[in-house]
């Protein structure tokens, strides 16, 4: 698992990496979100760094990079964010992506997920656990990454989505192009430049990583804020719990964890 390498170059939008670490919280004046907002623009779509975060309600600027360029390893996930806004509302908003063509093959369009960002409640600055006690207020941050769908927006909220590339590990070295499309009934199609050069280097897969990732898992308490969100009655631990969970462990083990969290 390599540490020093994970650092991917976003042409006009400085630098993001693929990693677990903290975040901070961006504000308005980041230098990648430049442009104004005319009152009656219509929609526009443009790439950020994937460690800016905006806070529910703040008042955000039309970003002007178009295109989104990275490096990449052969196994490397590519992270970036799409930021769609408008001077008007807009519904019906489709965002999908094209597949990634290389000098002798494809990224396919499989490996482009384009994901919603949602809100949780998170404390307003990073703390360890013995600091919890003080409390400094909490606040809104981005962090759950949901599907889609057809999204809708107004001049007041813009829509923030979340990309990630998987490189192939057989991916051949090269450049690969390709297009991120959106659309909307109340305006003509923006289209977002991808261009990934992917390096002759594999990274190598979380099973062959001698990395020890230990996440802390809580199923017990997804299945209650599940029921409490949704009325449901689900029994914990029964089949429709264990069928909620299996897509939760998949990722963690995507990412190489090997340990379970258990209650005893």
């Amino acid at each position: 698992m390599r540490s020093s390498k994970l650092a991917l170059r976003l042409v006009g939008s400085g630098v993001l990496a693929v990693a677990i670490c903290p975040v901070s919280i961006a504000q308005t004046d980041d230098p990648n979100v430049v442009a104004p907002r005319a009152a009656d623009a219509p929609l526009s779509a443009g790439v950020v760094d994937a460690f800016v975060r905006f806070l529910p309600g703040e008042p955000l600027r039309a970003p002007t990079d178009q295109t989104l360029v990275a490096d990449a390893w052969r196994g490397e996930r590519v992270s970036a964010q799409v930021i769609l806004t408008a001077g008007l509302s807009v519904n019906n908003i489709s965002i999908a992506s094209s597949a990634l063509t290389g000098p002798t093959g494809t990224i396919p369009a499989s490996a482009v997920r384009i994901r919603r960002e949602a809100y949780a409640t998170a404390d307003s600055v990073a703390r360890s656990c013995p600091e919890k006690r003080q409390q400094n207020g909490m606040i809104q941050l981005p962090d759950p990454l949901l599907a889609p769908g057809k999204l809708a927006m107004t001049a007041a909220d813009p829509v923030k989505l979340f990309v990630t590339i998987d490189v192939p590990r057989d991916a051949a070295p090269g450049v690969y192009n390709g297009t991120i499309v959106v659309s909307g009934h109340r305006g003509a199609a923006k289209s977002l430049v991808v261009a990934i050069t992917v390096a002759p280097h594999r990274l190598p897969s979380p099973r062959e990583g001698a990395f020890h990732l230990d996440l802390w898992q809580f199923p017990g308490a997804l299945l209650d804020r599940y029921n409490d969100s949704t009325g449901a009655d689900i029994a914990h631990w029964s089949p429709e719990h264990i069928a909620m969970l299996a897509p939760q462990y998949r990722l963690l083990a995507d990412l190489g964890q090997r340990t379970a969290t258990t209650y005893v």
